[in-house]
């Protein structure tokens, strides 16, 4: 399938049927789509520029975008309904790509659901999404591009843009299990 005006980051609902990217480029359009035919499903307005990034939860219930703007959201991509907010401190800094941008990505959910992570340069942020409570504040790797929960939910495995290494830290205690 071609899908043009499309674009960006895409990933798959858990079950298959969907899948989700951008819209137009620099639209910060959210666009669902059928995984058989690749028509648009549910699309609407998500962020002020591009959409960075984009990440399902396990189940397929919660749906985190992040964008150029500087905020990760967490939407129902059934109704498309926004549920949480994370705003990161604004860190205007140059991509290539991007120009200035505040740019967050790497969106995670712990396997439970119950955690959000999203990395902006020098910081990766994780969040309590039943209380909007920040749990960990993470600032050992610098350009932190990309987030991942391990199988617990205790630990995070981080990716840097900048350098050819990762960390793994203990999301309980902040502390590096491994570089």
């Amino acid at each position: 399938l071609r899908m043009p005006g499309t674009g960006g980051r895409v990933d798959w609902s858990p079950d298959g049927t969907v899948f989700v990217t951008e819209g137009a480029e620099a639209s910060g359009i959210v666009d669902i789509r059928d995984a058989r035919t690749g028509e648009s499903v549910r699309s609407w307005p998500g962020h002020d520029g591009d959409i960075t990034d984009v990440a399902f939860n396990h189940d397929g219930t919660l749906l985190a975008t992040t964008g150029s703007d500087g905020v990760a959201r967490i939407w129902d991509p059934a109704t498309g309904d926004e549920l949480h907010t994370m705003q990161m401190p604004a860190l205007d800094y140059a991509i290539a790509g991007f120009g200035m941008c505040r740019c967050l990505a790497g969106p995670s959910f712990s396997p439970d659901g119950s955690l959000f992570a999203a990395a902006q340069d020098g910081l990766v942020k994780v969040i309590d999404l039943a209380t909007g409570r920040t749990v960990r504040e993470i600032t050992s790797l610098p350009g932190p591009r990309h987030t991942s929960f391990d199988p617990t939910g205790t630990r995070l495995a981080i990716a840097s843009a900048h350098l050819p290494m990762a960390v793994v830290v203990d999301i309980a205690t902040g502390d590096e299990v491994f570089v």
